[in-house]
């Protein structure tokens, strides 16, 4: 069987390569929620830069939502503090 060599990568479209000195090339086979329980090839490479990617993003929101409820919080503090509440 040949394991996901020569198939085309689900991201990509190029060729996976599972004899390649360069461990980006090789094949892994993952499922996707459109249709599950069909293996679908992917680069390893593709795959660690489609992770790098929403890892940045759930970053990003993690900072987002901390400053908002940070500005939340001390907008509210001042305001009590003025009013005298």
């Amino acid at each position: 069987m040949r394991e996901g060599h020569a198939e085309k990568c689900y991201y990509c479209e190029k060729l996976c390569n599972s004899l390649s000195a360069n461990p980006g090339d090789w094949p892994i086979g993952l499922c996707h929620r459109n249709e599950p329980g069909v293996v679908k090839w992917h680069h390893t490479r593709c795959v660690s830069d489609k992770l790098r990617k929403l890892e940045d993003i759930g970053d990003r929101w993690k900072r987002v939502v901390f400053w908002f409820f940070a500005i939340l919080f001390i907008s509210l503090w001042y305001l009590l503090l003025f009013l005298g509440v």
